[in-house]
C-alpha cells in the first residue's frame, strides 16, 4: 500500500534559467563588477568595495588585499567560478577628416557633431558638441580643469587623453555611447557626474584601461581589455572588463536603472528575459475533506521581483491530475488529494521564457503538503480561513490567526471541536528564508512564556472554537520575526495536531532613527545615530529586530545649490566601515560596511558629518521578510565648520609721494594689485576643507566698522615709529563665496598707513624702508557661528584659541622725514624778488634737498590766508606790506622747488626800500601740508599753528656809508 501511495505522488519540477541570455543588459552587467572573460578575474585592494551587489559575482577568480573583509558589504565578494555574459563593441569607426581644433587657455567654444582630426583644449578650456550626427575624432587631448560637454549620439575617438580635472558632461539628460580604442588619464577626473542633469553613459574601451586616484565616473563601462580603477575613485552604474582591479578604498556602486535604460541602445541585442525562478508559497499540511491553497510566484530576480509577461507552468491539481496555467507574476491555485498523504509540490515550467534553470523555492524545505483526515490547521480569519497566514503587526492582536479543529466526515469537512478547548499551543523563533530573523524567542507568543528560547516553547492556552470548530489566538506577539508554529491537543474521543508546522511573520510597524547633533554642530565632530524597530503600540523597541537590508537616502537641505557635483557632496560616516554620500533628490541605497543590531538597536556614537550644512536622513528596510519598514526622516545640523584656516598675499605699501618715496606723517594706501587680501578656508573637526561653506552657507562677513578697533599695525623698522591704519575709506569686499569650494577672500580695500610724526627728529633719523606687520584681530574672523580662525587647532579636544592674523614683513615705499622751507630772498628795490619754496628731509642731522618730490601741491593763496606778508622794517625802512596782498603759487613741486613765477613779489612802487615776511599758514583747514611737512620752527618742541615756515623779503641791497666829503667857510669872525 506504500508502493501504491508513493507511486501517487506527483512531481512538479520548476525548471530555472537565468535572467542572463546573449548580450541581454542584465546578463552583461548582473551587478556593480563582472568579468566576461574565462580567465577573468577581479581584485581588491584595501577597503575596495561592490556595492548594491550580492555576495556572489560573476568572474572566474577574485581576490582581496585583506583577508575575509566584506568586499561586498554584507560579506565577502565570492567569484562564481562562471563568466558573464559579453558585449560585441561595434566595430570601430575611425574619422578621416583633417580638420582640427585648438581652444586655449579659459576659453570656449562649441562645435557640431560630425568627423575632426586632432582637438586640443588647454587648461580650464571648453568644448560643447551639439547636433545629433555621429562624431568620429581622431586625437582629443583635454588640459588641466577643462570639460568635455556631450549631447546625445555616438561618438568614436581613437586617442583620448584627459588630464588632472577634466570633466565630462553628458547635457541635458541626454543618452551618449563613447567608444575609446587608447584612453589615457589624470587624476580626479569626472565623468558624467553633474548632479541631476546627469545622462545616461556608456564608455566602450577596445584595450586596456587605468583610470587614476580620485576618477568619479556614473554609467556602465565595457572593457575589452583589463580595467585598473585608483585609490578612492567611485563608479555608479556597472563595470565588465576582461579582469578588473580596485585599488585601495575603490569603489563601484551597482545602479540597476541604468542596466535597464541600456536596454534601449540596442547594445545588448535581444532584450527577452526569462524566469529566473519559481517561489511556491503553501501550508505544511492539508485536508483530504477540501483544497489547499498554493500560491506560485515567478520571480524575475533575486529579490523575487514579479516577472512581468505571462509563464505557462504544469502543475499539479489533485494527487492524480496535473494542470496547466498562465498567469502574470503571481498566481493561487487550488490542490487537493483524497487521500492522507503527503504531495510533493513540483512541476515543469514550459519553454522559452517560462523556463527557470535556477532550483524552486518553496515555504517548506522539502516543498511536500501532506493531506490528513483531521487535524488543526492555522488559518487566516479576515480571509475565509485561508491557510496561507497574514503578516500581523507587532504588538497587536493575534486575533485575525484562527486555529480550526476538522475531520473529514465523507469527503466534507466538520467541525471537530466546538466550545471552550484546551490546546497545546507550540512556536519557534526561525531563520527560515530570513537569516536576520533571531533563533532566539525573547517575549511570549499568544500568552504561552517563553521556555526554550532556542527551540520550541509550548503551552496550554484555552480558547473557545465556535460551530465550524475555529478558534482565534488571543494575546499578542511583542517582538518581530518569523514564528513556526503548531497545536496539538488529546481529547476524550481522538487526539489531532497541525501535523507540522505553520509559519507567519511578525513585522514592525517601520522604524525610528534618531540623533543627538546640536544646533548647529561642528562638522567631523562625532555625534550618535540609532535606530530600531517599533511594533504597533510604539513605546520600546522590538528586541529581535536585525535589518535585512537597511538602505537610507541622505537628503541635502541646504546649501540647496544644483550645481554642486557628486565629488564634492557630504559624506555621513555611520561607523567606521560605512560611508553615505548627500544629493539633492537621493535616492535609496545600500551602505558599504554592517550594522549590527542589540537587543533590536543599531546605535553608534562615531557618526560624523564631513561637511556643512543640513541635511535630511531616512532610513528603511527595504526587504524585512517580504515587506518595506519605513522610518520617519530626521534632520542632522545644521553643521557648521570647525574652524578656519587663513592664509594672505604680502600687500605693498605705495609711495605716497610719486613713484620714489613717501613722506612721514601722509596717509599711503596698498598698491591697487597688491591690498591685504586674506584666504580664509573653512575646515572640519579632522582638519578636512569644508566645500560647501560657500553661497547661503558662508556666514563670515566682516564689516568695516570691525575694522576700527580690529586692524592694527605695527613698525618693525630700527627707528620704531607708531603707524596708524585709517579705515575712514576703507571697504570690505568677499570674493569667490559662491563657489562650492570652501575657501573665501576678503579683501580689504582703501587702507590708509600712516606713519605718525614726531616733533623733533632724532639725529640719526635717516630714511628708511616701510616695514610693517598688519594684524587682524581675532574678532574680525569669526562668523555669525563663532568659527574663527585657529592656527593651533589640532582636534575637537584641542581646539585652541581663536587668534589674531598677522601679515609679516609689509613694506616697499621708502619713508622721509620732511618740511616744507621758504628761502630768503633780496635784491635792489627796483626789481621783483621771488621766494623759492622748497621740499626738504632729515638724514642724519641735515637737511637736504628733496629733489624726488615732484608731488606736493602748493596751490597757496594770500587771498585765502594760506599765506600772509608781514611787515620787517623795523621802522628803518618803509612799510611796503601793504602792496602785497595777492601773493600765490600754483601746481605741484618740481625737483623739490617752487616754479620761477610763484611767490613773486613785484618791485616796491616809487622805488622804496623796505622789507617783508612771507609766512606760510598752516592754520587753515584748506592745506594738509602741516600735518607732514611742518617743522618745529619756534623750537618749543612740539609742531602745531604757531610753527609757520617763512622768508625775508628785501627790496634795497645795503651799501654802507656814503664816501663824501663835507666842507664849509669859515670866515675871519669864525
Amino acid at each position: 500500500m506504500i508502493n501504491v501511495i508513493r507511486a501517487l505522488l506527483v512531481s512538479f519540477i520548476l525548471g530555472a534559467t537565468h535572467l542572463a541570455f546573449a548580450q541581454q543588459c542584465i546578463g552583461v552587467f548582473p551587478s556593480a563588477a563582472s568579468s566576461f572573460d574565462s580567465n577573468g578575474s577581479i581584485q581588491f585592494g584595501s577597503g575596495a568595495q561592490l556595492i548594491n551587489s550580492g555576495t556572489i559575482i560573476d568572474a572566474m577568480t577574485i581576490t582581496s588585499s585583506q583577508q575575509n573583509a566584506n568586499t561586498c558589504v554584507s560579506g565577502p565578494c565570492i567569484a562564481s567560478g562562471q563568466a558573464s555574459e559579453g558585449l560585441s563593441l561595434p566595430d570601430f569607426e575611425a574619422s578621416s577628416s583633417n580638420t582640427n581644433i585648438t581652444i586655449n587657455n579659459d576659453r570656449s567654444q562649441s562645435v557640431n557633431t560630425g568627423d575632426y582630426g586632432n582637438i586640443v583644449l588647454r587648461d580650464r578650456a571648453t568644448i560643447t558638441f551639439s547636433g545629433s550626427d555621429v562624431t568620429r575624432i581622431s586625437r582629443l587631448e583635454a588640459g588641466n580643469d577643462s570639460e568635455i560637454r556631450l549631447t546625445s549620439g555616438n561618438y568614436f575617438i581613437d586617442s583620448l587623453t584627459l588630464r588632472d580635472r577634466t570633466n565630462i558632461v553628458v547635457q541635458n539628460g541626454g543618452n551618449v555611447s563613447l567608444f575609446v580604442n587608447a584612453l589615457t588619464t589624470g587624476n580626479d577626473v569626472d565623468f558624467n557626474t553633474s548632479g541631476a542633469s546627469s545622462g545616461q553613459l556608456f564608455l566602450g574601451l577596445y584595450s586596456n584601461v587605468t583610470f587614476r586616484d580620485r576618477t568619479e565616473f556614473n554609467g556602465l563601462i565595457f572593457s575589452e581589455g583589463n580595467v585598473e580603477f585608483g585609490n578612492d575613485s567611485s563608479i555608479n552604474g556597472a563595470v565588465n572588463a576582461s579582469s578588473l582591479n580596485l585599488r585601495d578604498r575603490a569603489r563601484i556602486t551597482f545602479d540597476e536603472s541604468q542596466v535597464n535604460a541600456l536596454e534601449n541602445t540596442g547594445l545588448c541585442g535581444d532584450d527577452t528575459a526569462s524566469v529566473l525562478f519559481y517561489m511556491i508559497t503553501h501550508p505544511s499540511t492539508g485536508l483530504t475533506c477540501e483544497s489547499s491553497k498554493v500560491t506560485i510566484t515567478a520571480c524575475a530576480d533575486s529579490s523575487c521581483n514579479l516577472f512581468p509577461e505571462e509563464v505557462t507552468v504544469s502543475v499539479p491539481q489533485t494527487n492524480s491530475s496535473n494542470q496547466e496555467i498562465s498567469f502574470v507574476g503571481q498566481t493561487t491555485i487550488d490542490v487537493s488529494s483524497t487521500l492522507p498523504l503527503p504531495l510533493v509540490l513540483t512541476a515543469t515550467g514550459q519553454v522559452g521564457i517560462s523556463a527557470a534553470t535556477q532550483a524552486t523555492q518553496c515555504s517548506d524545505p522539502n516543498c511536500e503538503l501532506t493531506f490528513r483526515n483531521a487535524g488543526f490547521v492555522f488559518v487566516d480569519r479576515f480571509n475565509g480561513l485561508s491557510t496561507s497566514l497574514p503578516d500581523i503587526l507587532a504588538e497587536s492582536s493575534l486575533n485575525r490567526l484562527g486555529i480550526r479543529a476538522v475531520e473529514d466526515d465523507e469527503g466534507v469537512c466538520v467541525g471537530a471541536l466546538t466550545g471552550q478547548q484546551n490546546v497545546t499551543l507550540s512556536y519557534d523563533c526561525v531563520t527560515t528564508g530570513a537569516p536576520y530573523s533571531t533563533n532566539v524567542c525573547r517575549v511570549p507568543f499568544a500568552n504561552v512564556p517563553v521556555n526554550n528560547a532556542t527551540g520550541e516553547s509550548s503551552g496550554v492556552v484555552s480558547l473557545n472554537f465556535d460551530s465550524n470548530g475555529v478558534a482565534s489566538l488571543e494575546g499578542t506577539y511583542n517582538d518581530a520575526g518569523r514564528l513556526a508554529i503548531s497545536a496539538s491537543g488529546d481529547y476524550p474521543d481522538f487526539s489531532i495536531d497541525t501535523g507540522g508546522s505553520s509559519l507567519f511573520d511578525s513585522i514592525p510597524a517601520g522604524l525610528v532613527i534618531s540623533e543627538n547633533t546640536s544646533s548647529p554642530h561642528i562638522a567631523g565632530v562625532p555625534f550618535t545615530i540609532s535606530i530600531h524597530a517599533l511594533g504597533d503600540v510604539g513605546n520600546s523597541p522590538l528586541p529581535s529586530y536585525s535589518s535585512s537590508d537597511l538602505q537610507y537616502t541622505y537628503e541635502r537641505l541646504a546649501p540647496s545649490s544644483s550645481s554642486i557635483t557628486q565629488s564634492l557632496e557630504a559624506e555621513l560616516t555611520l561607523d567606521s566601515d560605512s560611508d553615505l554620500r548627500s544629493a539633492l533628490s537621493p535616492s535609496f541605497v545600500s551602505v558599504p560596511g554592517s550594522t549590527p543590531f542589540s537587543n533590536g538597536v543599531y546605535s553608534s556614537n562615531s557618526a560624523e558629518n564631513n561637511e556643512v550644512g543640513s541635511y535630511r536622513l531616512t532610513v528603511r528596510d527595504s526587504a524585512y521578510l517580504g515587506n518595506v519598514l519605513t522610518s520617519s526622516s530626521v534632520t542632522l545640523g545644521r553643521f557648521i565648520p570647525a574652524y578656519f584656516d587663513v592664509t594672505s598675499n604680502t600687500p605693498i605699501v605705495e609711495p605716497n609721494c610719486s613713484d620714489e618715496f613717501s613722506y612721514i606723517g601722509l596717509a599711503s594706501r596698498f598698491d591697487a594689485s597688491a591690498q591685504p587680501e586674506y584666504l580664509v578656508t573653512a575646515m572640519n573637526a579632522n582638519r578636512q576643507v569644508t566645500n560647501l561653506y560657500a553661497d547661503t552657507e558662508w556666514r563670515l562677513s566682516p564689516q568695516v566698522p570691525q575694522l576700527t578697533n580690529g586692524l592694527s599695525l605695527e613698525d618693525n623698522s630700527v627707528f620704531e615709529f607708531d603707524v596708524i591704519a585709517d579705515v575712514s575709506s576703507a571697504s570690505i569686499l568677499l570674493d569667490n563665496i559662491d563657489v562650492f569650494d570652501g575657501i573665501g577672500e576678503v579683501l580689504l580695500e582703501d587702507v590708509e598707513v600712516t606713519y605718525e610724526k614726531v616733533d623733533v627728529p632724532d639725529s640719526s633719523l635717516a630714511p628708511f624702508d616701510t616695514d610693517i606687520s598688519i594684524v587682524l584681530a581675532a574678532s574680525v574672523l569669526i562668523d555669525e557661528d563663532d568659527v574663527c580662525y585657529r592656527p593651533d587647532y589640532i582636534d575637537e579636544n584641542n581646539t585652541g584659541s581663536c587668534s589674531e592674523f598677522r601679515i609679516e614683513n609689509v613694506g616697499d615705499a621708502e619713508q622721509r622725514y620732511g618740511r616744507l622751507n621758504l628761502i630768503n630772498t633780496f635784491g635792489p628795490e627796483t626789481r621783483s624778488l621771488r621766494v623759492n619754496l622748497q621740499a626738504e628731509f632729515f638724514r642724519s642731522g641735515n637737511w637736504l634737498l628733496n629733489v624726488d618730490d615732484t608731488c606736493t601741491a602748493i596751490d597757496f593763496e594770500q587771498t585765502n590766508n594760506e599765506l600772509r606778508v608781514a611787515d620787517e622794517s623795523q621802522g628803518v625802512e618803509a612799510d611796503i606790506s601793504g602792496q602785497y596782498n595777492s601773493i600765490s603759487s600754483t601746481g605741484n613741486l618740481s625737483g623739490g622747488q617752487s616754479g620761477i613765477s610763484d611767490l613773486v613779489f613785484a618791485a616796491p612802487s616809487s622805488g622804496e626800500r623796505g622789507s617783508v615776511r612771507l609766512f606760510l599758514v598752516p592754520l587753515v583747514n584748506t592745506v594738509t601740508w602741516p600735518d607732514y611737512l611742518n617743522f618745529d620752527w619756534n623750537d618749543d618742541g612740539v609742531i602745531d599753528d604757531n610753527d609757520e615756515p617763512s622768508a625775508l623779503v628785501s627790496f634795497g641791497l645795503f651799501r654802507g656809508n656814503d664816501r663824501i666829503f663835507h666842507t664849509r667857510e669859515v670866515t675871519s669872525e669864525d
